[in-house]
């Protein structure tokens, strides 16, 4: 029974970080980022903001750590902020099953997701064209190709 406690005590499973952009809907210039780490064990675990290779110490929230209900955590800490086009920004975590600190760079260009989303949108919007554009096409040489044969008016009853 006690190894199977110490072998417990020995387990850890490396945190999956990911961060995302919160954009605010009054229009501010502010931005929030969030750096979210899920499922690690055990439950010690350091966050840091770095702005160009330094800590960020000032608009900095940090959640509690919270049970995901299976053995594992998860926290999350929120950094606002000004975009400018030269910064670089990133979430350093340490964990013990991490051998060093993990470093996630921001990326602003826009997520995998929302590129997928515009291609497809497009796609379908050239699609929707080329039938249009095919349906106006086909109407205008079925009217072009229709004869029209002109009928004789029955003869007028007395007309002999």
């Amino acid at each position: 029974m006690l190894d199977a406690i110490q072998s417990v005590d020995n387990l850890t499973t490396i945190p999956t970080v990911k961060l995302k952009s919160l954009k605010r809907p009054n229009g501010e210039h502010t931005s929030t980022l969030v750096c979210s780490a899920y499922n690690f064990y055990p439950k010690q675990i350091r966050m840091r903001w770095m702005r160009n290779g330094k800590e960020v110490t000032t608009d900095v929230n940090y959640s509690d750590v919270m049970p995901n209900g299976d053995w594992c955590y998860q926290t999350h800490s929120h950094l606002k902020y000004i975009p400018t086009s030269a910064e670089k920004i990133a979430c350093m975590v340490e964990h013990l099953g991490l051998s060093e600190p993990m470093f996630v760079v921001w990326d602003p260009s826009l997520p995998v997701e929302q590129q997928t989303q515009i291609a497809v949108g497009l796609c379908g919007l050239v699609i929707g064209f080329v039938i249009a554009i095919s349906g106006i096409i086909y109407c205008i040489t079925v009217r072009q190709r229709q004869v029209f044969i002109p009928v004789e008016s029955p003869p007028e009853a007395g007309a002999t």
